[in-house]
């Protein structure tokens, strides 16, 4: 499936070769069949390789809160470090809705106590 996104044989083995393959080809094909474009598949695949980084994900367990705002610290770290991303802004509501949408992380319900 990577090989219709991505010219570059080093980007197609970069996506077929990160955790995570059999859960990001189902939501790929999901997207697929709910009307994406290719640009927008691409993009997702994208995407979907930043929140497996940014989570420390190598199995399809399920994740934090905690986790999601430590990933959102080093996005943030990382975006205000890079003036050429400087424009792009930070939604936590986005990256988690986003990782809750794949189907295969649940995000725990914690109580914040302060």
């Amino acid at each position: 499936m990577f090989d219709q996104f991505f010219k570059s044989p080093r980007a197609v083995e970069r996506h077929s070769t990160s955790p995570l393959l059999e859960e990001r080809l189902r939501y790929l094909a999901r997207c697929a069949r709910q009307g994406s474009t290719k640009s927008s598949l691409r993009q997702i695949a994208q995407h979907l390789l930043v929140f497996i980084d940014y989570l420390h994900l190598e199995a399809a367990d399920e994740i934090s809160v905690e986790q999601i705002h430590a990933a959102a610290d080093r996005w943030v770290r990382n975006v205000t470090s890079d003036s050429a991303n400087a424009s792009q802004t930070w939604n936590p509501a986005a990256m988690s809705g986003s990782v809750n949408r794949l189907g295969t992380h649940r995000v725990k319900r914690t109580t914040e106590t302060t």
